[in-house]
C-alpha cells in the first residue's frame, strides 16, 4: 500500500525542477501531476516506475537529461534471456533468437547504458529470474539507475525476494492477464501461473520490495471490464502500482491487429488514469495510453527509450521489434546514434500503428536493419511536439 507524501516533500521536489522551468513551464508540470499519485516509499517519492525515486543520483541525471535539450535515453529495457515458463500467444518476445549475453557482457551492456546518461533500466524477459546473475546485474546498476524488474513470479522464493531487495531493485512488477485465475491461466498455458504470481506479489511485500503489477490491455479487456477488475484486485492486494500496456501487434501476436486499441479505448484508459489517481487509497494508476498521448511525453521510441534483447539486438522500444544493431558486434553509442538519424525528436502517437500491419507473417524477429529502416515512418517537419516537450524545449 502507498503512503502519501507530506506536502513539505512535494514543495522541496518541486523546487528542484524550478531552475529549469519557465513560469509557464511550471505551471504545465504541476497540472500534470494533479493526475499523478505522488507517494512515499523506502523514504523516498515516487510518481510512478518511469521516474526514479527523488532525492536519488538516477532521478539527478533523469532531470537533465530532460533539460539539456540533447536526445539522452531516459530509458532502457534489457530481456535478460528468452526462455519462460509460459507460453502467452501475444507475448511481446516470441520469434527472437534464444541466444543470452554472458554475464560479462551483461554487465558490459549496464555500463555502457550508463554512459549515455541513462537514468533508468528495466530488466524483463521471457522470465529474468531465471537469470542467477540477476543479482549482480541490478547491483551492477547503482547508484546511477533505477531498476525495475519484469516477471511472472515464477520460482520467487523469499531469499530470492531479499537478495534482489539488497542488490537495490526499486520496483518488483508482476504481469497479470486478468483478476480472474482461470482466464490468466488459459492465457499464460501454465496451469498454477496465477497462483505462483499472486505467491509473488505477497513474497516481495515480506521482503520489502516496492510491488506492481502489469496488464496488457486489449481492446476486449477494455471493453469486457477487465481493467477495471485488476484494480480492485491489485487494491485487495495493497500492490503498490497498476502499469496498463496497450496491447500491440508484435512478438507472437505479430500482424495481428483487431485487439490494438481504438480513439475509444484510449480515452477511457487516460479518464481511468487521471480518475484512480485521484483516491486516497488504491494503488497508483500508470496508463501507457495517457503517458505516450500527445497530452504529456508522447511516443518516446528510439527517442528517450530503447530495447535490447537477450541476443543484443537494440530496438527503439520492446514492441517495436526493428534492429538497428546487435552490442556483441558494435558499440552501443555508434547503435543509439545510428537510431537518432531516424528518431530526432519524439512522436505523438505509438509509430506500431503505422508499422504493426506491415509486419504481418513475420516468422523471424527482429525485423534486420536493412529492412527495418524502409519501415520506419519519417517525421514531418511541421510535426508537432507532444505538451511535455514543447515546455521542456523552452526551458530556461
Amino acid at each position: 500500500m502507498v503512503a502519501q507524501a507530506s506536502l513539505l516533500r512535494r514543495i522541496r521536489m518541486y523546487l528542484s525542477y524550478l531552475p529549469n522551468f519557465s513560469f509557464e513551464g511550471m505551471r504545465y508540470f504541476r497540472s500534470w501531476l494533479q493526475h499523478e499519485k505522488i507517494h512515499l516509499f523506502d523514504g523516498k517519492l515516487r510518481i510512478d516506475s518511469f521516474i526514479p525515486p527523488w532525492p536519488s543520483l538516477a532521478h539527478k541525471r533523469l532531470v537533465h537529461a530532460a533539460f539539456s535539450k540533447k536526445r539522452i535515453p531516459f530509458q532502457v529495457y534489457y530481456a535478460v534471456t528468452g526462455k519462460c515458463p509460459c507460453h502467452c500467444d501475444h507475448c511481446s518476445y516470441a520469434k527472437r533468437s534464444d541466444h543470452e549475453l554472458s554475464s560479462p557482457e551483461s554487465l558490459q551492456f549496464i555500463d555502457d547504458v550508463k554512459e549515455l546518461g541513462c537514468s533508468l533500466i528495466g530488466f524483463t524477459g521471457g522470465e529474468p529470474l531465471l537469470r542467477k546473475d540477476l543479482e549482480s546485474m541490478i547491483a551492477s546498476c547503482k547508484p546511477e539507475l533505477a531498476t525495475v524488474l519484469f516477471t511472472t513470479g515464477h520460482g520467487l522464493t523469499l531469499d530470492r525476494a531479499h537478495a534482489l531487495k539488497k542488490a537495490g531493485l526499486d520496483w518488483f512488477t508482476v504481469g497479470f492477464e486478468s483478476a480472474d485465475e482461470n482466464k490468466h491461466d488459459a492465457v499464460r498455458k501454465f496451469p498454477g501461473s496465477f497462483q505462483q504470481a499472486l505467491e509473488a506479489i505477497h513474497v516481495a511485500q515480506q521482503s520489502g520490495l516496492y510491488t506492481a503489477i502489469s496488464t496488457v490491455a486489449s481492446k476486449r479487456k477494455v471493453n469486457d471490464g477487465e481493467i477495471d477488475r485488476l484494480y480492485e484486485f491489485a487494491k485487495q492486494h495493497d500492490v503498490c502500482e497498476l502499469r496498463i500496456i496497450p496491447y500491440v501487434a508484435t512478438g507472437g501476436g505479430v500482424g495481428d491487429t483487431k485487439e490494438m486499441l481504438g480513439l475509444k479505448e484510449y480515452e477511457y484508459l487516460t479518464s481511468f488514469h487521471k480518475t484512480m489517481n485521484k483516491r486516497k487509497d488504491g494503488p497508483v494508476v500508470e496508463s501507457f495510453s495517457y503517458i505516450e498521448s500527445s497530452e504529456l511525453y508522447g511516443c518516446g521510441a528510439g527517442y528517450h527509450h530503447f530495447f535490447v534483447d537477450a541476443a543484443g539486438y537494440v530496438c527503439p522500444c520492446d514492441l517495436t521489434p526493428l534492429s538497428f544493431g546487435n552490442v556483441t558486434e558494435e558499440s552501443l553509442e555508434m547503435i543509439w546514434n545510428r537510431m537518432g538519424d531516424f528518431f530526432s525528436k519524439p512522436r505523438s502517437y505509438c509509430i506500431m500503428k503505422e508499422i504493426a500491419p506491415k509486419l504481418k507473417e513475420r516468422k523471424r524477429l527482429p525485423v534486420p536493419f536493412d529492412e527495418s529502416k524502409q519501415l520506419i515512418p519519417r517525421i514531418g517537419k511541421n510535426e508537432s511536439l507532444p505538451k511535455m516537450y514543447t515546455y521542456l524545449k523552452k526551458n530556461k
